[in-house]
């Protein structure tokens, strides 16, 4: 091993470190912080460490392929494709090939994992036979490549003129960037095809922009381990180790946790693309007693050597310790009087609720608080604002989480999402000893039926106790978001309600309108906004609500409008950029949670309810107007006293966003107009006053300490008094 080689290994390495440092500074530079100096030094020390590991992986991959010396590696294969046909043929043939049986297995890869996926129930026996099968592929397709590049080789040097041999085995090189280019640009964003998966990278929702930002330490440390030699080496390495030194001296910063760098650690955990993904992992490097929480880098852990004490933890209230490190112990909440029995039937209010109401409950994923009767300027949603109209119109409702694993089962159940019994991952699943809203209906004489047009829903749990449950997934290969399904949807629920055998007796009957999920698919017939995403979104707003206006219009020609409670609302709202994302599931903001939840119910006035409410209260709600006495689980309060006008004002909104596979845990509670959001990782506060400021723009955290005491403490006594029964996710 030459001199000059023994510098490419220092020099790619450091190399590798100066190059995440400048990226790591630059993304965070570029966010919007209040110090965005802190930021850039803070993402830069993240970033550093992984360039470092990405140097040397680089250099030690050179080296494995062209040994110490890969430039004059490289010159000698130069020399040998312009005098060697024989070799320039052989090493074209090796390219292409190599590069095509790459293409071949991923492809081939991506469709077995799909058709796996949806035919095997037992996920650990789909992935075992894919596992089993791509590698047997993959050896397949090695030994035919081979068996091809001996036939092939010979052919090409007796056909290719020398003089095009050598500039087509340096253009071979470049076949798989260019195929793959290529079939991204013109692939569909559906998925489709054969070829379609690569369309899917297009998709808004694919967030890859931390891969690419990784590639730059990798090209610059590749670059500095070909072309160094020991002059270059004196030159670069004393500029890479300084930029290298600076960039660990961020990451001594972040992980000793100065003071100036709370709010800059905020801004790169969550504006960050590259930053923000290594955190959790220098986190759970430095997690000394396992709990998921760390002292360092901001983690928030107050005891790293007692797994109990960490800021996800239950403080239980006066017991003198401080679990959740929230500064002090949980006080216990005052008594209170217990509320009377019964229901608004047994009141004075003056109201005739019919008995022998049924129900149809139509969900429509994804559509946000913001519709036409709340004042949106665009004519979006005429059939629910006519609704809202006639009916019970909440202003300001509240899903129960972020996205509708977490959000619809535990309505269904009455109890907030930890207390309902439901598998971690992000499509949870409801465990057989959770009592349904459908389960409890049908033991009370109703017919109840469903009609769903997710993959999720055939598994999730929630078809308990539906006498019909009925699936109307389109077939084909397009992703699920790229499925057209609110008319199926609708000709399945008019079936229904034509059926006298269903509807002539007591009936509860739930749809959840699919088509608002991410895609924000065109349709002919109706009107198009624009091209944004919240054009597009619009516009499928448009389109499902002509839906829903055929399922009501049904309903009443058949009769049954007069003996049925209609509910519409939503499992969560989306983001449009408000606060820096899109769509759902990551954030708990006013933009993801509140939603429209309008009732129309015989025997009860039209009204406008300013008051705040939470869907917890859904189950409650359908028991009391249908009669049906609640299971003692029930948790939740009816909401007809509000309806009514017996009840007014607020009541205390409890959110909550579970670890899971693709998200953060956190929590929120909104409690006499302010907001308090708990971010577990880092055991950060937010506090916003929803009444002066409902975008959520101006923290209150610090410039308020009092109060940020006061719904801490009301949040520590509203989480501490839920029954944990939902299973927990565990990051490897």
């Amino acid at each position: 091993m030459t001199r000059s080689s023994l510098w490419r290994w220092p020099t790619s390495i450091l190399t590798g470190g100066a190059a995440g440092a400048a990226i790591g500074f630059l993304e965070g530079f570029a966010c919007h912080s209040p110090d965005r100096l802190a930021t850039g030094v803070l993402d830069a020390g993240l970033v550093t460490v992984p360039g470092l590991i990405a140097g040397l992986l680089t250099a030690t991959g050179i080296f494995l392929l062209a040994g110490s010396d890969p430039m004059r590696r490289l010159v000698e294969i130069q020399k040998r494709l312009a005098t060697d046909p024989d070799f320039a043929a052989l090493f074209t043939a090796r390219s292409i090939l190599a590069q095509l049986a790459g293409f071949v297995w991923l492809t081939v890869a991506f469709h077995a994992g799909r058709i796996s996926l949806a035919t095997f129930h037992h996920m650990g026996l789909a992935a075992l036979l894919l596992a089993v099968g791509l590698i047997g592929l993959g050896l397949c397709i090695l030994v035919v490549s081979q068996a091809l590049c001996r036939v092939a080789a010979p052919m090409l040097a007796r056909i290719v003129p020398v003089s095009t041999m050598r500039i087509l085995a340096v253009v071979s090189i470049f076949l798989a960037p260019i195929l793959l280019t290529g079939l991204v640009v013109l692939s569909p964003v559906d998925g489709s095809g054969w070829f379609g998966f690569l369309g899917l990278v297009k998709r808004d929702e694919l967030e890859i922009s931390h891969v690419l930002l990784m590639f730059v330490p990798v090209l610059a440390a590749g670059a500095a381990f070909v072309v160094t030699s020991s002059r270059i080496a004196r030159l670069l390495i004393p500029v890479v180790s300084l930029m290298t030194g600076a960039g660990l001296a961020g990451t001594f910063m972040a992980a000793l946790q100065f003071d100036s760098g709370v709010d800059a650690c905020a801004v790169v955990e969550t504006d960050t693309a590259l930053g923000g993904r290594i955190l959790p992992y220098a986190r759970g490097m430095f997690d000394g007693d396992g709990d998921g929480a760390s002292a360092l880098f901001w983690g928030g852990d107050c005891d790293d050597d007692d797994p109990e004490r960490w800021p996800g933890a239950i403080d239980r209230p006066g017991n003198g310790v401080d679990e959740d490190c929230s500064g002090k112990d949980a006080v216990l909440p005052p008594p209170v009087d217990p509320e009377p029995a019964g229901s608004i039937r047994e009141d004075d209010a003056g109201v005739a609720i019919p008995e022998g109401l049924s129900l149809i409950m139509i969900t429509v994923d994804a559509l946000r608080w913001d519709v036409g009767y709340m004042g949106y300027e665009r004519p979006i949603t005429p059939n629910i604002d006519e609704l809202a109209s006639r009916g019970i119109a909440f202003e300001r409702s509240y899903a129960l989480s972020s996205f509708t694993g977490r959000s619809i089962g535990p309505g269904l159940i009455g109890q907030y999402p930890s207390e309902a019994f439901c598998s971690a991952n992000h499509l949870g699943v409801y465990y057989k000893k959770n009592e349904m809203l459908a389960e409890t209906l049908k033991a009370a004489g109703f017919r109840t039926g469903g009609v769903q047009a997710h993959p999720y829903f055939k598994r999730s749990g929630l078809e308990q106790g539906f006498d019909r449950w009925e699936m109307v997934i389109p077939p084909g290969d397009k992703a699920q978001d790229q499925k057209i399904t609110s008319p199926a949807i609708t000709d399945r629920l008019v079936a229904i309600l034509e059926d006298d055998e269903f509807t002539g007796g007591r009936f509860f009957l739930w749809a959840h309108m699919m088509d608002l999920h991410k895609a924000y698919l065109p349709h002919k017939g109706f009107a198009s906004f624009g091209d944004t995403n919240r054009d597009r979104y619009d516009g499928e707003i448009a389109f499902v609500d002509h839906h829903v206006g055929l399922i009501i219009d049904k309903l009443k020609k058949l009769g049954l409008a007069d003996r049925t409670v209609i509910m519409i609302s939503s499992d969560h709202g989306e983001a449009f950029m408000e606060h820096d994302i899109l769509f759902h599931g990551r954030r708990l903001w006013e933009e993801v949670v509140r939603v429209p939840w309008v009732w129309v119910v015989p025997g009860i006035e039209s009204r406008r309810v300013s008051g705040r409410v939470s869907q917890v209260d859904l189950a409650a709600t359908v028991y009391d107007l249908l009669g049906v006495k609640p299971p003692a689980h029930v948790r939740s309060k009816s909401l007809v006293p509000m309806m009514t006008g017996k009840e007014e004002g607020d009541r205390r909104i409890f959110l909550e966003q579970p670890l899971g596979e693709y998200m953060p845990e956190i929590y929120a509670i909104i409690d006499g107009g302010y907001k308090l959001i708990h971010t577990v990782a880092g055991n950060r506060y937010l506090l916003f006053n929803l009444e002066t400021d409902p975008g959520e723009k101006t923290n209150l955290s610090r410039s308020h300490p009092d109060k940020l005491a006061d719904m801490k403490e009301i949040y520590q006594q509203t989480r501490g008094s839920l029954e944990m029964n939902a299973d927990v996710w565990k990051r490897d």
